[in-house]
């Protein structure tokens, strides 16, 4: 009986442990204006940082009905690119243009209510929320 109590007690946390749900990702996280603030390139082994590096603001904005756009600010113009987005299996897939076949897919390396990191081979980039 002993042993069975010790059984029990050990698998019975585990059990509660792997019924947890969190890497559950709501799209509604994703929802708002976010401002990149640093860029990481591994194969440079170096980081861009927006306030000393990079000259232009990048912000990327998300809306509630999938839909989206890259803002980017150059001193002599300003660049919009409107994409569609999903979010599957910790995964962001952002569609380009017309072809709903081809989309560029990000790995979610975190989201919370104040900042967003999202990775490819290229780069790892990192974004704030500003609204």
């Amino acid at each position: 009986m002993k042993k069975l109590f010790f059984i029990v007690a050990l698998v019975l946390p585990l059990v509660f442990t792997s019924c947890k749900k969190d890497d559950a990702i709501t799209t509604n996280e994703f929802v708002g204006l976010w401002e990149l603030c640093k860029i990481y390139f591994p194969q440079e082994d170096r980081w861009y940082y927006a306030e000393k590096d990079i000259d232009e603001l990048h912000e990327v904005e998300f809306y509630d009905d999938g839909s989206g756009q890259f803002n980017n600010y150059y001193k002599s113009h300003i660049e919009v690119a409107p994409f569609y987005w999903v979010v599957t299996d910790k995964q962001l897939r952002l569609v380009m243009g017309e072809n709903v076949d081809s989309y560029e897919a990000y790995w979610l390396e975190s989201i919370n209510s104040k900042e967003l990191i999202i990775s490819n081979e290229e780069k790892t980039s990192y974004y704030k929320r500003v609204k």
